[in-house]
């Protein structure tokens, strides 16, 4: 009997005769009272396979049967089937597969990054899985368990009263631009929405009370954390929200960004966070990060120089990649010195003075140990000294123009303390002045911050040029 008997005898939808393939060309293990299935040797492309095979009921389909099967587009499994392992991985050729009513167990990476599967259909009498528009699901409908990495739409609403999205269902999309997630949903397996080639924006709707997204990029509430990133998101450069606490794994995946921006509430970075963002030059890491788990910066080739904060604890193996990083910036007797030592970066490490010293005292002591840090100002440009932005008469703490320091906008000032000595500069200035301070050789400066009130920065200047000046300097908060 041909295998559509058996399917529309259970309730499926299909009315096509099939020819159940012969067992010569199947590679299969014979157990005790039944047989599983491992794979498929011949050429034909839709394949439907035997109920039984030696006498023996076909109880499962073994893991990884169809990884790298070439011919078989439309596979039929076989009523009497319980059990589907992994059985396809991303070279898998299969483009559909049809589920029969007695399967009750299916891997959880049974279709993992299949790029060329379109719909997972399952029999309308399965008591345990169903199917809605070719994505797989539980038997009500509540997990999402598996959308086809090559289904063919752009734009994909998960269904109002799904509750969760399993472990890598929505992994590795091919086309999928734009996903919508309910107020239901209120658990998104690890990797999920990972990798997705296509995805430019992620909705979710504002009665969701565990998420939430932000301009396209999904968060969690509790604990606050940066969920994902589209890849195709537009723009080169991202500023972390502020109370964001944690960046999860594979959130920026090989994402277009140029340069990234952490607010000083987030405390970790997760595992493949960053990995393979080839365009990626500029990570601004903040004071009070604690953990960069494994490989959250590997292959990011665009990346030559990073500085890790005093307040990182941990640092798991190959999270960066020695081939393309030039320079580790790091304080001394931090964590992080001791692992770039340890781990093979010892001739790229920079020792940095800390983000922000405690007071002028320490800021000057920094100074005075050739340990600030540097930076050459273009006659006609501004300097932020606490983001390291520069710009041009607009933004930062001061601009420089006619060999004079100004203060910016009129906005905040800064205080000549001349060639002075330790005495002199431990005496916070009264006065600043927004009007032109030359720009003497040997001076010290302090500016005001664009930070904000409080925030200060201890400047010496180290060299004079017709349409140039040299500083180095230390941030500190008083």
């Amino acid at each position: 009997g041909s295998y559509a008997a058996g399917w529309a005898k259970s309730g499926g939808k299909n009315d096509m005769l099939l020819n159940v393939v012969p067992e010569d060309d199947l590679q299969y293990e014979s157990l005790e009272d039944s047989v599983t299935v491992l794979n498929y040797f011949g050429s034909e492309s839709t394949v439907a396979l035997p109920w039984t095979i030696e006498g023996k009921p076909v109880r499962r389909l073994g893991d990884g049967g169809f990884n790298y099967e070439t011919s078989v587009q439309n596979l039929y499994v076989p009523e009497g089937v319980e059990t589907i392992g992994n059985i396809c991985g991303r070279d898998s050729a299969i483009q559909e597969i049809h589920i029969p009513s007695s399967v009750t167990s299916i891997g959880e990476f049974a279709f993992d990054q299949n790029q060329a599967m379109r719909a997972i259909n399952v029999d309308v009498l399965n008591n345990d899985y169903s199917s809605a528009d070719g994505v797989l699901f539980t038997i009500e409908g509540q997990r999402l368990e598996a959308y086809p990495c090559g289904k063919p739409d752009a734009s994909y609403n998960v269904p109002e009263g799904t509750t969760e999205i399993s472990v890598c269902a929505m992994i590795s999309t091919q086309k999928l631009k734009h996903l919508v997630i309910p107020a239901s949903v209120s658990s998104i397996g690890r990797q999920s929405l990972a990798y997705g080639s296509a995805l430019a924006s992620i909705t979710v709707d504002p009665g969701n009370p565990v998420f939430f997204s932000d301009d396209g990029v999904l968060f969690s509430r509790e604990p606050a954390a940066l969920v994902q990133y589209p890849r195709m998101r537009d723009g080169e450069a991202y500023k972390i929200p502020d109370g964001v606490g944690e960046v999860l794994i594979c959130a920026f995946y090989e994402c277009r960004l140029q340069s990234v921006e952490f607010p000083d509430s987030v405390t970790y970075i997760g595992d493949m966070a960053f990995m393979s963002s080839e365009s990626l030059r500029d990570v601004r890491l903040n004071t009070g990060l604690q953990t960069i788990d494994s490989q959250a910066f590997d292959y990011c080739s665009s990346l030559r120089s990073i500085r890790v904060p005093s307040s990182v604890e941990a640092i798991s193996n190959s999270t960066f990649n020695a081939d393309y990083l030039k320079e580790a910036i790091v304080e001394e007797g931090s964590y992080a010195q001791r692992w770039f030592t340890e781990n093979g970066f010892a001739a790229i490490i920079k020792v940095a003075p800390p983000e922000e010293a405690r007071n002028i005292r320490e800021a000057y002591a920094i100074i005075a140990a050739s340990r600030g840090l540097e930076k050459r100002m273009e006659d006609g440009e501004s300097f932020d000294f606490y983001t390291g932005e520069t710009g041009s008469y607009s933004g930062g703490d001061f601009y420089y123009g006619s060999l004079s320091f100004w203060g910016n906008n009129g906005q905040r000032g800064i205080a000549k303390i001349g060639k002075a000595d330790s005495t002199d500069v431990l005496a916070m200035p009264s006065e600043y002045t927004i009007f032109g301070v030359p720009a003497v050789k040997g001076w010290y400066y302090v500016s005001l911050s664009a930070k904000g009130e409080g925030y200060y920065t201890l400047l010496k200047v180290t060299g004079v040029g017709e349409k140039w000046v040299s500083v180095v300097y230390c941030n500190f908060h008083d």
